[in-house]
């Protein structure tokens, strides 16, 4: 069960941090396939998205929008089981890493914006009605492998709703 949590909690944060960033996701799973053991599906970057031609505004953000969705998962993973499966996050990682050399000058200055984002996105999965999310999404995981965006945004803003009350009548 070990496992299916790490992975179902890894999936759910990146699923957060997505809509979090109104970064649209056409569903996420824990349902194994070829090369991995779960995964989010985010809808096509739009045609305009062309980073290495465009270092600046609007692309730039939507690399970072990336990178954290890319980030979300591994955060949510360490934060719940206090270590991280490396080995299953290296794709992210490397996903994340390569947004943040599109806008840098060289890889030190890319290792600083990866941390610098990794904060970030920690500071969206870790704190609050986030986390509340993170753990209701994870756990709908565990019992139904695959949720299509539409269910998951339910129950990212039932988990929102329920902890806004709890938080209103004191915890």
């Amino acid at each position: 069960m070990r496992g299916l949590e790490r992975i179902a909690y890894h999936e759910a944060g990146h699923a957060i941090v997505a809509f979090v960033l109104h970064r649209r996701f056409t569903h996420v799973s824990i349902i194994p396939d070829d090369t991995t053991l779960g995964h989010i599906r985010t809808s096509k970057l739009p045609p305009t998205f062309q980073p290495e031609s465009d270092y600046a505004g609007a692309t730039r953000k939507l690399c970072e929008k990336e990178a954290m969705v890319s980030l979300g998962g591994v955060v949510a993973e360490r934060f719940r089981l206090s270590r991280t499966c490396w080995k299953g996050a290296h794709e992210d990682i490397t996903k994340a890493l390569g947004c943040c050399e599109y806008h840098s000058g060289n890889l030190e200055e890319a290792n600083a914006y990866l941390n610098w984002l990794w904060e970030r996105t920690k500071g969206i999965v870790t704190f609050g009605r986030e986390w509340a999310a993170v753990e209701a999404l994870a756990q709908e995981l565990m019992v139904r492998k695959f949720i299509g965006e539409q269910a998951a945004r339910r129950i990212i803003r039932k988990a929102f709703e329920d902890w806004s009350r709890r938080e209103q009548q004191g915890g």
